[in-house]
């Protein structure tokens, strides 16, 4: 990447504070677990769910689908991971894109978009 890192080692040796600013706290906690901190808490397990949602904020302004792309594919993978952890599988799925509402001085818009099926396929979803 145009950051220097290129391999897990080097992930690992990152600045936790700069991968937050620069990506998110997901990542971080990625450098942190490399550096073999637990980032995980013990947890009692969950009741079957309606619902399931993954979402983060991207660690910068993004304007192009091809910059978008990734961070969507890796938020569907991570639902398809939970769903088989739970031993369930979706109807639906639903991917919604906002602007930063904490940016008060550009337009604010979002879309979303639908779409119904029955499976936990990575490729299908």
């Amino acid at each position: 990447t145009g950051f220097g890192i290129h391999n897990a080692k080097q992930l690992r040796d990152a600045d936790p504070v700069w991968i937050k600013k620069q990506f998110s706290v997901v990542l971080m906690r990625t450098v942190l677990e490399l550096r073999g901190e637990s980032c995980l808490k013990l947890e009692e397990p969950e009741e079957s769910r309606k619902s399931l949602m993954c979402g983060r904020s991207f660690g910068k302004p993004l304007k192009e689908l091809e910059d978008i792309r990734p961070a969507l594919t890796h938020f569907v993978q991570n639902a398809v991971t939970r769903l088989w952890k739970y031993k369930q599988a979706t109807s639906a799925l639903t991917v919604y894109l906002s602007t930063n509402r904490f940016r008060k001085n550009i337009a604010q818009r979002s879309v979303s978009a639908s779409v119904e099926l029955s499976t936990t396929d990575n490729l299908i979803l």
